[in-house]
């Protein structure tokens, strides 16, 4: 009545077709994770770009400090050579006359 080559190939396309479902449910799947994995890294880089603009703050005010510093230092080694307001005299150069 039904013939066995007939059979065979319904039973085939079935597994055929179920391998096929699986598949696009495996990526429906896949893709989701994808999804939330983007969106956490997302976040992580927003939380990075905040870290490193805060360096960067810092890194300029320290950069910052350091010439005043170095200005500092020239201006308290001029003084000590008696290049600077205070003179070898103990009295205020070139601010008030005498």
């Amino acid at each position: 009545m039904f013939d066995p080559h007939l059979i065979a190939i319904a039973v085939q396309s079935l597994l055929f077709l179920a391998g096929v479902y699986a598949v696009v449910l495996k990526a429906g799947w896949t893709a989701k994770d994808v999804n939330t994995k983007v969106d956490a890294m997302s976040v992580e880089l927003r939380e990075l770009k905040q870290i490193v603009i805060v360096q960067a703050v810092q890194a300029r005010d320290i950069e910052h400090v350091k010439g005043e510093v170095l200005m500092l230092q020239r201006t308290v080694e001029d003084m000590r050579r008696g290049a600077g307001w205070i003179g070898a005299r103990r009295i205020v150069d070139g601010e008030y006359s005498e």
